[in-house]
């Protein structure tokens, strides 16, 4: 069986780091604004569920957690000392944490019972990145031998529909994912694209494409004839992987490698001569080809006369969108295995969870969670159905403007 794509090879060229990964926003003193306090102002744009890979040593969960505590000091500075697990009580079980800093505020939860670890910090910010107001959540658990990752970012509710709102994945996704690295359904989320060079890598994406738990596209780049070198895709494929790493896979055939997809797949659903296809989830080999979109170079090169830059957002939009729909639903707040070792402990019936309050609400089609705040009213929720219909009529143009392209 076709296993999953290798690491990436650290001499190809580097992999750029998030901005909020090795910088602290400046932000003016002031109160938070308005929208921050409401959460129905605020839905989700971006949705990660994946497992962390062992080190080999057992210590992804120390080292998970240690990403956690760096993601939050990027934002919002030195935590306090009750952030710090070594500082607290022996025996302590539930620990609550609150902090408020230069424009943020950082509410935390952890919980311990028997092998089973929880961690959930829900950050609150102002401006950043194009943002006037935004949220994350970050959720670590650890099930057994399993320790997984949960990652959301929300925006306001009435940018999500415009072309031009930055989406960005929280830093400690990119974080882990490069180390020890994260996996989903058995593969690989790598920070980096996939070079396929041979026939084996050929058989590995045929096996992901046609993956049924698979829950994020496939951007796959065919290089032309004889070109074997990534940096000829008419995309930046590690600025495309660096934005949608843990949303999408990135991979580039080699021109060679081209010709043995279109051997196996055909080539109505093949990627060559410097095209861009996208391989939605659910992909089957028999459906029409106009589900599965290929931009050809020249559409790339002229894309809302903001060129390469600009489809290189389009398709990180794309990826945000798709995981709300796919994982964002998942069970992936607070997996079934982890609550039942708390309620047989009796801590999470007893102990307020502020995350936990604040995600866990049926979804509409009663699926699992869906990661929306519980304090909205019933009329409220009602009242921005029609919003909510007319934003997702105007997300969908952008994926008919690249079916018609």
């Amino acid at each position: 069986m076709p296993t999953s794509p290798p690491l990436p090879d650290p001499t190809r060229r580097p992999v750029r780091f998030a901005p909020e990964a090795i910088r602290t926003p400046r932000v003016r003193r002031a109160r938070l604004p308005r929208t921050i306090a409401s959460r129905s102002e605020l839905r989700p744009a971006v949705a990660v569920s994946a497992e962390v890979s062992p080190d080999g040593r057992g210590g992804e969960w120390d080292l998970a957690r240690h990403h956690a505590l760096r993601w939050l000091e990027a934002h919002v500075g030195p935590l306090p000392p009750g952030f710090d697990a070594a500082a607290r009580p022996e025996g302590e079980k539930v620990h609550v944490e609150r902090h408020r800093s230069a424009g943020a505020i950082v509410r935390a939860v952890e919980r311990e019972a028997g092998s089973s670890r929880y961690f959930g910090a829900e950050l609150e910010a102002g401006a950043f990145a194009g943002l006037a107001a935004w949220k994350a959540v970050v959720i670590l658990f650890r099930a057994g031998s399993t320790t997984g990752l949960r990652a959301m970012l929300f925006a306001p509710r009435r940018r999500l529909g415009q072309r031009d709102t930055p989406l960005w994945v929280p830093g400690i996704v990119r974080w882990l994912a490069r180390s020890p690295g994260l996996t989903d359904y058995g593969w690989r989320l790598l920070p980096a694209p996939w070079i396929i060079e041979n026939e084996e890598g050929v058989e590995g994406l045929i096996h992901l494409i046609g993956s049924r738990q698979r829950t994020r596209p496939v951007f796959a780049v065919g290089l032309g004839p004889r070109e074997t070198n990534p940096e000829s895709a008419p995309v930046d494929l590690w600025d495309l992987a660096h934005r949608t790493v843990g949303l999408a896979h990135v991979v580039v055939l080699t021109g060679p490698m081209t010709y043995a997809l279109t051997d196996r797949v055909g080539r109505q659903y093949s990627v060559f001569g410097n095209a861009v296809r996208t391989y939605r989830p659910g992909c089957v080999l028999g459906d029409r080809a106009a589900e599965h979109p290929m931009a050809l170079p020249e559409t790339v090169r002229r894309w809302r006369n903001g060129g390469p830059h600009d489809f290189a957002v389009f398709l990180t939009r794309e990826a945000a969108r798709t995981s709300v729909l796919r994982q964002g639903t998942r069970e992936c707040w607070l997996p079934a295995s982890v609550e039942a070792g708390f309620l047989e402990a009796g801590e999470l019936a007893e102990t307020p969870d502020p995350i936990g309050a604040a995600l866990h609400r049926p979804s509409a089609d009663g699926d699992a969670v869906h990661p929306l705040g519980a304090g909205e009213d019933a009329a409220a929720a009602q009242g921005e159905d029609a919003e909510a219909a007319q934003d997702t009529e105007e997300a969908e143009e952008p994926a008919a403007e690249a079916r018609a392209s």
